[in-house]
């Protein structure tokens, strides 16, 4: 039996015990193709392990683009409340202005520890507070996504702060603040 004959015999059994078969008729169909049931069985935990890393990395990976999303308001809040520039910041913090620029417009974008340290630095925050918000670290509560996301979205964008924007970012930066004593 050749080898794509031996793949195709393989996709049939496969096919049957996902739609239909009994194990019984399963058993005679991989006998039929001369399929090594061990090998399979291995094969088989192995796309499933392979399967669940995926379904994992994909919950990990959305949950970093909602915090970043956070880290992206929070940036932009920081800079209107210091009526910054994009140049500004970065020329004064000692980061990349291009990064900084990605960090608030790509929330997928994952930014440089070094970066967030400086950003950290440089607005007076909560040490880790933004390495949390870019997803670097695991360590945060329960309820840090959720408020991360109703953070993001009350904000808005208006070249001045108001008084409630003013408000939610100074609760949301002592939020921050408690979250990294928690780590401590």
């Amino acid at each position: 039996m050749s080898k794509d004959d031996a793949s195709a015999a393989l996709f049939r059994a496969m096919r049957e015990l996902i739609l239909t078969a009994d194990s019984e008729s399963l058993a005679a169909a991989m006998d039929e193709a001369g399929v090594d049931r061990a090998a399979l069985v291995r094969a088989g935990r192995a796309a499933a392990a392979r399967a669940l890393d995926a379904v994992e990395q994909e919950g990990k990976t959305s949950e970093a683009v909602e915090l970043r999303e956070g880290l992206s308001v929070l940036l932009r809040l920081l800079r209107r409340r210091d009526e910054l520039s994009l140049e500004e910041v970065a020329q004064r913090a000692r980061v990349d202005g291009d990064e900084l620029q990605r960090i608030e417009d790509d929330p997928v974008y994952a930014p440089r520890p070094r970066t967030i340290v400086q950003l950290e630095q440089f607005f007076h925050l909560p040490k880790r507070s933004l390495v949390k918000l870019a997803g670097m670290s695991r360590e945060r509560s329960p309820q840090f996504a959720e408020r991360v996301e109703r953070f993001a979205a009350s904000s808005k964008a208006m070249p001045k702060l108001t008084r409630d924007e003013r408000r939610l970012l100074n609760e949301f930066v002592r939020f921050l603040g408690r979250e990294a004593d928690v780590d401590e």
